[in-house]
């Protein structure tokens, strides 16, 4: 039955939860992950339009996008946001007010059409290709939300947006931890220091691995 079945959903999660947290999950997610499509070395094929992302708005996406707003509250208060893979400005809507600058980058001309008819202060979308757009400015944060797995190069891509970042930014990643991603969370975990991390996960099962992060160079520096 559905109660069974909820049971089960939040056993499986509370698991996944107590691995994240173990000092052995790289090595756990890179094992798994080496079964399956990889997000790491195959980018997904399917980046979807503005009617696949129709109900990234609703309650059950509400996780992922409650734990960045509140990594992006605590962190860059008042601060500046690149977005990258914006959709149609659901986190927008949930942030712009709280910052001084938020740019949202999208590949989908409809989804930039629809995050532009939001009418937010403070907030500019754009319609450009992740894996080749050139900030020409420094951000205090950039977020990556469950967007990396569409370009070709995700490390590469993730390495080549943190040196646009000011002194003091962070990366935010959040990422479906599925087969063909772990890997891909794995390399990034071991790439950057790690800030924190929060797992959540909805009813229907789906649990997401939200990470903020800062560049290795920078703590040094």
């Amino acid at each position: 039955g559905a109660a069974r079945l909820s049971a089960w959903q939040r056993l499986k999660f509370q698991v996944f939860a107590a691995s994240v947290r173990s000092p052995s999950f790289s090595g756990l997610l890179t094992r798994l992950g080496r079964r399956s499509r990889d997000f790491l070395s195959t980018p997904d094929p399917s980046p979807g339009t503005l009617e696949t992302w129709a109900g990234l708005g609703d309650l059950d996406d509400a996780p992922r996008y409650g734990v960045i707003a509140a990594y992006l509250r605590r962190l860059v208060p008042d601060g500046s946001i690149l977005d990258v893979g914006c959709a149609q400005g659901v986190l927008a809507a949930e942030v712009a007010h709280l910052t001084h600058r938020y740019l949202g980058i999208e590949r989908d001309a409809a989804c930039v059409g629809a995050a532009r008819q939001l009418g937010l202060n403070n907030a500019e979308f754009r319609v450009a290709d992740a894996s080749n757009f050139a900030p020409d400015e420094a951000f205090d944060a950039i977020v990556f939300n469950e967007s990396l797995y569409y370009l070709p190069d995700p490390l590469a891509a993730l390495a080549r947006y943190a040196k646009t970042l000011t002194p003091q930014g962070v990366l935010i990643v959040s990422a479906t931890a599925y087969r063909p991603a772990l890997r891909l969370i794995s390399a990034i975990r071991e790439s950057y220091s790690l800030l924190e991390q929060t797992t959540v996960s909805n009813e229907a099962g789906v649990t997401w691995v939200v990470m903020a992060l800062k560049p290795i160079t920078a703590l040094i520096s």
